[in-house]
């Protein structure tokens, strides 16, 4: 190991790469001799011999990752939180649209079956079946709306009957009417509050004055 600690010139390596190098080209002799005494001294030395055209060359700050997708796509990703069972994007809460309803409606009137139909638009079997049901009962393919069939609770119509009928507006006198009429008890009574709210969300009262003032 003595010879670590020498001239590098002196090495046996460094003279037997002079010894017959008529028939080797001196920069590749150069280049060799260089990265030879810079990793005698630097044992993490690696010489980069990689052209700067070949695929190893490529570091990723010289890759783009940042191309920004196509809009179509951003569009879908951004309205669908889903993938069903037959590969298609969806959104909770969102209907198919007009033009597949009636083509599923066509296609089932046309001898199609149920499960032939949800292959080909990529559409579950239960939301087939459904707007089918709702064929069938309404004639009708437009999805369902939310306020459909909901019924109003018995306080809501006997508000709505003392406003139209007895031409209550204080929230008081019909808090006393509910009582009299034995729809509620003092102890569940609502508030006076309670029937204010009743009186501008469920009875729209606010925008019917608002309107009557407009005419």
């Amino acid at each position: 190991m003595a010879w670590l600690n020498s001239d590098p010139s002196n090495t046996p390596i460094r003279k037997s790469l002079f010894q017959g190098s008529d028939s080797i080209a001196p920069a590749v002799i150069s280049q060799f001799t260089d990265s030879f005494e810079v990793g005698m001294y630097n044992p993490y030395y690696y010489p980069d011999t990689s052209d700067s055209g070949s695929p190893s060359s490529l570091s990723c700050s010289s890759l783009d990752y940042d191309v920004p997708p196509p809009p179509q796509y951003e569009k879908d990703v951004a309205r669908s939180s889903g993938r069903n069972q037959l590969g298609r994007t969806y959104s909770p809460g969102l209907p198919l649209s007009m033009c597949e309803r009636e083509e599923i409606v066509k296609l089932f009137q046309a001898g199609w079956k149920i499960c032939d139909i949800s292959k080909r638009l990529c559409v579950t079997h239960s939301c087939v079946s459904k707007i089918l049901n709702r064929y069938r009962q309404t004639g009708s393919v437009k999805p369902k709306d939310a306020k459909e069939g909901r019924t109003e609770s018995p306080l809501v119509l006997a508000v709505r009957d003392y406003r139209s009928r007895l031409g209550m507006c204080r929230q008081s006198e019909i808090r006393e009417q509910l009582i009299r009429d034995g729809i509620c008890s003092r102890d569940n009574a609502p508030s006076r509050s309670s029937i204010n709210h009743i009186l501008r969300t469920k009875l729209d009262i606010k925008r019917r004055k608002k309107c009557l003032s407009e005419d």
